[in-house]
């Protein structure tokens, strides 16, 4: 499609209300124009695989689509590259997926792909966006890869999940001032390499669930008081966080046996599992403790180093209901865990003693890295019912 614009500002469509939009497959450059509004929208739409260019308005403007008063706009496998300001505006709400976002990098300008407001309601899944460092030296604004607020309208709301998030000055800005009330949440996103912020947050009373995100260091993001040791993006006040992704996850199942008679012995599966962000296993140790409803049977290690020269598994008792246990790689060629999933350590069995339930818990976990360097791991244990007393 070329351009006519003359120059004042108009882009290629004027939607009216109660008409639907679609573009599929088409080609919008504003080379050589002033573009404020590309599509300037107030009906519903659905945006495909379509590519978006050098829309841009003196004065930090430039907006590839701006989306208000529908019931949905619907972006999909589009790409926008130099855009003034933000790819879509969406007062509407409706999903912004699969499209890649491409900033200027820094300058005298401004970069949102996404600018959600005035109560839309949004789902953002597996984007890729990048490069959003402008920096307006009219008021010192900051670029995001995402802005969510409620500053024009609430009831703003977005989900954002599986997204590449990466080297913005913000990976997603929230909020406009300290009485914004978005509700915004995203698990899977990668957030590492953002200059300031993974996700910031202005409201002082909004907490935000991005639990379970790469902030681009298995220690977590920094954060000075809930976790300063963390070596990746900083993320900001009132925004849960732990756990991170590139933690390992301890796990016995089944999670609950019995009710079980004396004698009787089940067998738990021990197991680790990492995600792709990981990084490569080369030790355990854990030491698990059982109440004395139950009593330790046979251990069996189930070689997730592999077998002979390039493992070593070692347990013991040092008290009563106690056993540690810990497994390493060795040898050359070591063979450390390094694909994500579900990994089988280790088959303990319990042989069922005394009335009463049973907790399978850690005292103590540690897994490390090749440099031995401790992973973040969670722990979930198992228990056990068990019912020695037969009826009257």
């Amino acid at each position: 499609v070329n351009t006519t614009s003359s120059g004042d500002g108009r882009g290629w469509w004027l939607q009216t209300p109660g008409t639907t939009l679609l573009m599929e497959n088409l080609e919008l450059d504003g080379s050589g124009y002033d573009i404020y509004q590309g599509v300037r929208t107030t009906g519903n739409g659905n945006m495909v695989n379509c590519a978006l260019r050098n829309i841009t308005f003196p004065g930090y403007g430039g907006v590839g689509i701006a989306a208000f008063s529908s019931d949905y706009w619907n972006v999909t496998g589009t790409s926008f590259d130099n855009i003034g300001r933000v790819g879509i505006l969406n007062w509407s709400g409706g999903t912004f997926s699969g499209n890649t976002y491409t900033g200027k990098g820094p300058g005298d300008w401004l970069d949102y792909a996404v600018d959600t407001n005035a109560g839309a309601v949004m789902l953002i899944e597996n984007n890729t966006i990048t490069a959003c460092q402008g920096i307006a030296s009219s008021d010192g604004s900051t670029s995001a890869g995402l802005l969510i607020t409620t500053f024009s309208g609430a009831g703003t709301t977005a989900t954002v999940n599986n997204n590449v998030l990466t080297g913005n000055t913000s990976g997603i800005s929230v909020g406009y001032d300290a009485a914004d009330a978005s509700v915004v949440s995203g698990t899977g996103n990668d957030f590492s390499g953002n200059a300031s912020y993974g996700v910031s947050n202005t409201s002082l009373t909004n907490s935000i669930d991005f639990l379970g995100n790469w902030w681009g260091a298995a220690s977590g993001p920094y954060h000075p008081t809930l976790n300063p040791s963390g070596t990746g993006v900083q993320v900001d006040d009132n925004i849960l966080f732990d756990p991170w992704s590139g933690y390992t996850y301890i796990t016995a199942t089944p999670s609950t046996s019995g009710p079980l008679a004396c004698g009787v012995p089940v067998t738990l599966t021990f197991s680790l599992t990492t995600d792709e962000y990981t990084p490569d296993v080369f030790g355990y140790n854990l030491v698990v403790r059982a109440d004395s409803e139950v009593g330790f049977g046979d251990f069996t290690s189930l070689n997730i180093f592999g077998v002979g020269a390039t493992g070593y598994y070692n347990q013991f008792s040092p008290e009563a209901g106690v056993l540690d246990i810990s497994g390493t790689t060795f040898g050359n060629p070591t063979t450390p865990i390094t694909t994500a999933g579900t990994h089988d350590l280790f088959t303990i069995e319990f042989i069922p003693a005394a009335d009463g339930t049973a907790d399978i818990t850690f005292d103590f976990l540690k897994v490390r890295d090749p440099a031995n360097a401790p992973i973040p791991v969670i722990g979930t244990g198992a228990t056990i019912d068990v019912d020695c007393t037969a009826p009257a």
